[in-house]
């Protein structure tokens, strides 16, 4: 036996290639607990341990407006472990807004009146800690610090990968970097309930901020993405228009890749923004639009709203090299999903259909496929339509649905092409068979009804 057999195995021994595997299994789930302590507290296992967590949580660190997450991110970027894994920032569109100062005040007065001096001593440091967070967000944007770190850290993404990715986020769900420390005493009372109260949509002015950064950087943007929120917020009413002139335009010109996820049915300002953008990303060859469509059982909510920010923004897409297209969760008019192909069909190679609803005919949109497209990936999920009969009703805010077509995928042009022959073959069959039950049950009810008279 080799002398160095007699000892028991070591795991500090092991090669680096094994401990990067053991890190990468110690983390089974999307908790970062187990990641964070085994890098902080085992000296030998830091370098592996910072690599996966870096993989794992930090590829597009999420920010907001305030010091201390501006300046956590800027030390992610640059972090000589961690700094290559980040491609990209995600920053927070919702800002604190004075709407809260009215309600507290209120409450404030109530419980001066009640002669409670604890609650009372309670809510106005809950005051002052939203009026320090106020003033610092809007000294960060004011004085264009805001746009200096996010530049600092775009200059740091460039130096590993020479472009990045950007993304708005408006979430509900979601805690930002800082959402917590940042906020100071604010923090323990910005709860998703309390959201509403406290916080500001302000989708231009953030989306304002990462474009000057981006130009200043001299960071490629490879590509946009917009998170609207899930319920109706308060939102400044402003125009995007000056966000399609000047330096701006040279970035949307040079995106490679769009994400929109519309999360609600009141984003009518929003949809008009977007409007303005995509016709000048001409360039980009990924789309991928998500809506949020309430389907329960065999009905959907909100159909006609839904349909009308599916069309304008499809409308809007003029790319001359877009070769991937990915729909889900969608309401819209079969002639416009037809004529937004139609426009890109000489591009378009993959196409990828999540829980579509269209006011039309699946037959005919997947007989419209295979005369027109030559895909080479057709993938499919829940495809319906509203019921023809309900029509008369489409201004209504519930329709009933018919399941069209469940799944499929489909990989190679022959493959699509046959698959597709195949689909609507059988979907021939069975509508034959429901027609000719159809009429058979006529005839029986027509016998009956004649003996009973005879």
């Amino acid at each position: 036996m080799p002398p160095n057999m007699d000892q028991p195995p070591n795991l500090l021994s092991l090669p680096n290639e094994i401990l990067s595997e053991i890190c990468a299994h110690t983390n089974g789930s999307r908790r970062r607990h187990p990641l964070k302590l085994l890098r902080l507290t085992c000296k030998h296992l830091y370098v592996p341990a910072t690599k996966e967590f870096a993989k794992k949580f930090l590829v597009n660190p999420h920010v907001m407006i305030n010091n201390y997450s501006l300046n956590a991110l800027v030390e992610i970027c640059k972090h000589p472990i961690i700094g290559p894994y980040v491609r990209g920032i995600t920053v927070e569109a919702y800002r604190l807004c004075h709407n809260r100062f009215g309600s507290d005040a209120s409450e404030l007065s109530e419980w001066a009146a009640e002669g409670n001096i604890e609650e009372m001593r309670g809510l106005m440091a809950l005051l002052q800690g939203h009026m320090d967070a106020l003033e610092e967000e809007s000294i960060l944007e004011d004085s264009g610090r805001a746009v200096d770190l996010l530049t600092e850290a775009l200059k740091h993404i460039k130096v590993h990968h020479n472009s990045a990715c950007l993304s708005l986020s408006a979430k509900w769900a979601t805690s930002p970097l800082g959402g917590n420390k940042g906020l100071g005493k604010l923090s323990d009372h910005r709860s998703h309930g309390a959201k509403s109260r406290t916080s500001l949509l302000k989708f231009r002015a953030t989306l304002r901020m990462l474009l000057d950064a981006a130009k200043r950087s001299g960071c490629q943007v490879d590509e946009l993405a917009f998170i609207v929120p899930d319920e109706e917020v308060s939102c400044e009413l402003e125009s995007s228009v000056d966000l399609v002139t000047g330096t701006s335009i040279d970035i949307f010109a040079g995106l490679k890749s769009i994400k929109l996820a519309l999360r609600s049915y009141d984003t009518d300002l929003t949809t008009k923004n977007l409007a303005l953008i995509l016709p000048l990303a001409k360039c980009i060859s990924t789309l991928e639009l998500a809506a949020r469509v309430y389907v329960e059982g065999e009905v959907v909510t909100g159909a006609k709203p839904a349909t009308e920010h599916a069309t304008s923004i499809l409308r809007s897409v003029r790319s001359n090299a877009l070769r991937r297209v990915h729909l889900s969760t969608l309401v819209c008019e079969q002639r416009d999903l037809q004529a937004f192909l139609d426009k890109h069909k000489s591009t378009i190679k993959e196409l990828l259909l999540t829980e579509i609803v269209v006011v039309g005919s699946w037959n005919q949109m997947l007989e419209w496929f295979s005369d027109n497209l030559c895909l080479r990936r057709l993938e499919f999920d829940t495809l319906s339509t509203i019921d023809v009969e309900d029509r008369n009703g489409y201004d209504a805010d519930d329709h009933h649905v018919v399941d069209s077509v469940r799944d499929g995928a489909l990989q190679g042009e022959e493959q699509v092409r046959l698959g597709l022959m195949e689909i609507l073959q059988k979907k021939r069959s069975a509508d034959g068979k429901c027609l000719h039950d159809e009429e058979a049950g006529e005839t029986e009810e027509t016998e009956e009804v004649e003996e009973l008279e005879d």
